[in-house]
């Protein structure tokens, strides 16, 4: 039953996201950090003895962002990760190898939740 609230909540997520991708709406303006929403939740599935969780990336600007970091110094995970998905360089993790995305998910496994935060990005307007 928590895989199904937890897919329903990505769901809802995602719908979201596809709802507010005009928060942006002038090709002119310059997409701010704030509009990279991350959303993160448990899986309720463990791994190693280790919460599982579901971190969504989702970019709500009109213009595409790539070469998105977040802030993850002392971020570690029990559960092995895909460097395409989230590559940890010293306390910063670049998003999907830098490409642009509407959308990135990824999942780890750990004592807590991390809070990552938005470090940079490369608007393309």
């Amino acid at each position: 039953m928590a895989a199904s609230s937890c897919l329903k909540l990505f769901l809802a997520f995602l719908l979201l996201t596809i709802l507010l991708e005009g928060v942006c709406t002038s090709a002119k303006s310059i997409c701010e950090l704030s509009s990279l929403h991350i959303d993160q939740s448990k899986t309720g599935e463990l791994y190693a003895g280790k919460p599982v969780y579901r971190v969504g990336v989702a970019n709500w600007c009109a213009c595409t962002q790539s070469n998105v970091v977040l802030n993850c110094g002392g971020f570690k995970s029990v559960k092995p990760i895909d460097p395409q998905l989230i590559e940890l360089n010293d306390d910063k993790c670049l998003i999907n190898d830098g490409r642009p995305f509407k959308v990135h998910v990824f999942e780890y496994a750990a004592d807590t939740q991390y809070n990552f935060t938005v470090a940079k990005s490369d608007p393309a307007c």
